[in-house]
């Protein structure tokens, strides 16, 4: 119907102005470009929530979109209480996400089907780690640090179920990175270790 027509016109607008705010030379462009996407975006959402209220992948997907265009808006951003405000706004986002698409997931993994997606799910952990992993950059809140740690374990649990060795070895390095920060050298150390034996045999 009419509602679904528009709701598709605004993500697919807000996709577009995405990708071409990449390509803006200017910083004012590139801004302005994501916060028109941004504007779309959050029109899509609102219509799918109303029109799709138990389609939670669909729905995930759309709020990871968000996520990523207010990841990439805090980027683009100078001022250190809106670029905090709003990268705090994406790993919101991003774990709600991912919450949602877990949740079909897991539905789906019941009735035998839906495997394949665990690629998607790996990805979306990967994304939230690194956006909480930015987040302790900006705040030094180590807690941040922490629940990164945790969703580079996460993902890499999502990736086992595929064999995605590349992946995992991306994720081991990652995470080590993380408990090195940490100072658990230990863990920090096993992570190497892991990343170094998944690379080699990728």
């Amino acid at each position: 119907g009419y509602p679904e027509i528009i709701m598709g016109w605004y993500s697919g607008a807000a996709l577009l102005r995405q990708r071409l705010a990449k390509f803006e030379t200017g910083p004012a462009d590139r801004k302005r470009g994501l916060e028109e996407a941004l504007a779309y975006i959050n029109k899509s959402k609102e219509i799918a929530e109303r029109l799709e209220p138990f389609l939670y992948w669909n729905i995930g997907i759309g709020r990871s979109s968000l996520g990523n265009v207010e990841y990439a808006l805090a980027d683009a951003t100078e001022d250190p209480e809106k670029k905090k405000a709003l990268l705090g706004a994406a790993v919101a986002d991003k774990q709600k996400a991912i919450e949602l698409c877990i949740k079909e997931l897991t539905y789906m993994t019941k009735k035998g089907s839906g495997t394949s997606l665990f690629a998607t799910v790996g990805a979306l952990q990967y994304g939230y780690a690194q956006a909480l992993v930015h987040l302790y950059e900006l705040t030094g809140d180590r807690e941040h640090l922490k629940k990164a740690g945790q969703s580079y374990d996460a993902s890499n649990e999502s990736y086992q179920k595929l064999s995605l060795v590349s992946r995992i070895a991306e994720n081991c390095w990652r995470r080590a990175q993380v408990y090195d920060k940490l100072g658990d050298h230990l863990t920090a150390s096993q992570d190497f270790e892991c990343a170094a034996r998944s690379y080699a045999s990728a």
